[in-house]
Formats: structure tokens, C-alpha cells, sequence
């Protein structure tokens, strides 16, 4: 079984996700990351994008949708696309990341990966999310795409108001795996 495996740090706007914050990564509240990947005689692309909250970032006090009755907030999404697929292929796209955290101080808040699928119109609590390309025997493309929103768990809901400092910052990696 041979493994086709894109890792993408997004530095999706977690990065700048914070109680007023700026962005631990270049001050801009915002990270945009793009691959590609071209296996064999298999074309495949995998697109993820951080969602731009400016400057000041991602009000954690001010907006009711991150709290942890809340809908979450999007902050970003990706997108598998194939070409001339010529036969079925199952594809995990893993996540992973940290709690939100002060850069000087012992302070973090978690949160939870909630996942968007506009085209089934479902929602879903996952680390993981599993799909297949279809293909057929002249070759087909096929598509697939998540919206990836967070919310901030009870715990971190009920610690907001004790936060020592302001600027807090965090990771989502995004790892896509092929198992054919």
C-alpha cells in the first residue's frame, strides 16, 4: 500500500485566532497555503485556505458563534480536486492541532474541529474525514470539499474572563493520505 501524503501547516488563521490577536506568524492576522500534488499518471490537488480575520484577528469575548454554545466560526477550508481517475480511491484527510496559547504566559484555551459540508448540507465533530474519488475506466474528475470551523470548549467558554493576556495563537495541520 503505498502512501500519498501532503502535509499542510495551516497556520489557519489559528494562528492569528485570539482574543484580539495579531498573528504569531507574520503580524498579518492571516495565512494563505497552497500545494499541489502529481502522482504517477494520477493528477491530484489538494487547496487549503485560512480565512483572513485582519489585523486584530479572531475576537474570542466579542463573537458568539466560538463559544461553546455557539455555531464555531470558519476559519478556513480545503479542497481535494482529481483528473482522469480511473478508478475508485479512498482518501483520510487527518487533523491535528493544539490549544490555543499565550506566548508568555501559561494560559490556554481548547477548542473544537468542526467540519462543514455545504454539498450534503452536514456538520460534524471529527479529527478525521474519509471520502472517495470515483473514477471510471476513461477517466474521471471528481471533487471534494470541507469547511473547517472551531469552538471554544465549555472549559475555555468559562475561563475567557480570567485570560492574562490577550494575544493567544494556535496550528491546525491538515494531512491528506491516499490508501490505494
Amino acid at each position: 500500500m503505498k502512501k500519498l501524503i501532503v502535509l499542510l501547516t495551516l497556520l489557519l488563521v489559528l494562528s492569528s485566532f485570539a482574543i484580539f490577536a495579531s498573528s504569531g506568524y507574520s503580524n498579518e492576522g492571516y495565512i494563505d497555503i497552497k500545494a499541489f500534488i502529481s502522482a504517477l499518471d494520477k493528477d491530484y490537488s489538494f487547496d487549503v485556505v485560512g480565512k483572513d480575520f485582519g489585523e486584530d484577528g479572531l475576537n474570542l469575548k466579542g463573537n458568539p458563534d466560538i463559544l461553546c454554545t455557539g455555531d464555531g466560526v470558519e476559519v478556513g477550508s480545503w479542497i481535494f480536486n482529481s483528473e482522469n481517475l480511473t478508478k475508485d480511491e479512498m482518501f483520510i484527510v487527518s487533523y491535528s492541532y493544539e490549544p490555543l496559547r499565550a506566548d508568555v504566559a501559561n494560559f490556554s484555551f481548547d477548542y473544537d474541529i468542526i467540519l462543514l459540508d455545504r454539498d450534503r448540507n452536514l456538520t460534524e465533530e471529527s479529527d478525521t474525514t474519509t471520502f472517495t474519488a470515483t473514477g471510471s475506466s476513461s477517466g474521471k474528475n471528481d471533487s471534494e470539499q470541507r469547511f473547517v470551523k472551531v469552538r471554544l470548549t465549555e472549559a475555555a467558554t468559562e475561563t475567557l474572563n480570567d485570560a492574562p493576556i490577550d494575544t493567544y495563537t494556535s496550528r491546525i495541520t491538515i494531512e491528506l493520505t491516499s490508501n490505494s
